[in-house]
């Protein structure tokens, strides 16, 4: 049994025009199991999928399946964000090619992960889309207000992009969903100044409300703040968060 992912031709391969029961390229990748997390970087795009023909005759053999599931996983599996399920019935007659659909399920099941996960949905938090469609997603459990804070951590950099002054941020896991809207206290959260939101979190679905996240520091729970704001996208909150301006700061979850 191996574990390794090994791609291999039988026949002329995959890309040839001969019957594909007997031409085909075989993917062995222990990777794509519905029971594999993935971390958003890995995508079916390049020589392996042919472009030049629109595709390629693929079989899968190996410990990680040797067929396309006929249910969804959800999002988060197979070693990508977004994970392929066979929307169609599997030919039954030796020999015959059938047509199905291939979805892509953007429901996540394995965001329990204690791992920290960056990933982009849609063009990401940078764009200028909808941020109820466009965000850049943080998996972080070190963002918890139970997490205690060394003051190592400081919420600056390619993350919250300084080019445009932030970036639209959901959280989500086991680290929190929301930025808190009291204030944890410092010492929390992975840093020593912790993030919470002073404000009113929109009730209307798609309305965008500014406020402010206070830090909290000995003198004050609210002694350095700075401007942001949330959209309410129905199941969920996004934030356009700006870097921080000093450290060691962060933004708080629960």
């Amino acid at each position: 049994m191996i574990t390794a992912s090994t791609i291999y031709d039988v026949g002329n391969d995959g890309a040839s025009d001969d019957p594909p029961c007997l031409s085909y390229t075989v993917v062995n990748d222990p990777s794509r199991n519905i029971a594999t997390c993935g971390a958003g970087g890995i995508y079916d795009n390049g020589s392996l999928f042919n472009k030049s023909i629109g595709g390629r005759w693929i079989r899968f053999v190996g410990t990680g399946g040797t067929i396309i599931p006929l249910t969804s996983p959800g999002a988060n599996h197979c070693g990508a964000f977004r994970t392929g399920w066979f929307n169609g019935t599997l030919p039954s007659i030796v020999g015959t090619i059938v047509s199905g659909d291939e979805f892509i399920d953007l429901i996540d099941k394995c965001l329990g992960t204690t791992i920290s996960m960056i990933f982009d949905v849609g063009n990401g938090g940078a764009s200028g889309d909808p941020p109820c469609s466009s965000y850049t997603v943080v998996n972080d459990p070190m963002r918890n207000i139970a997490t205690s804070g060394t003051g190592g951590t400081c919420d600056k950099g390619p993350l919250f992009n300084t080019s445009i002054g932030g970036r639209w941020i959901r959280f989500m896991g086991i680290g929190g969903t929301i930025i808190p809207l009291i204030s944890p206290g410092v010492n929390h959260c992975g840093a020593f100044l912790v993030g919470w939101f002073n404000g009113t979190l929109p009730s209307i679905i798609e309305t965008i409300v500014g406020g402010y996240v206070c830090f909290e520091t000995y003198f004050s729970t609210c002694d350095l703040l700075l401007s942001v704001s949330v959209v309410n996208c129905n199941s969920f909150y996004v934030y356009f968060l700006p870097p921080m301006v000093i450290c060691n700061s962060r933004y708080c979850t629960t």
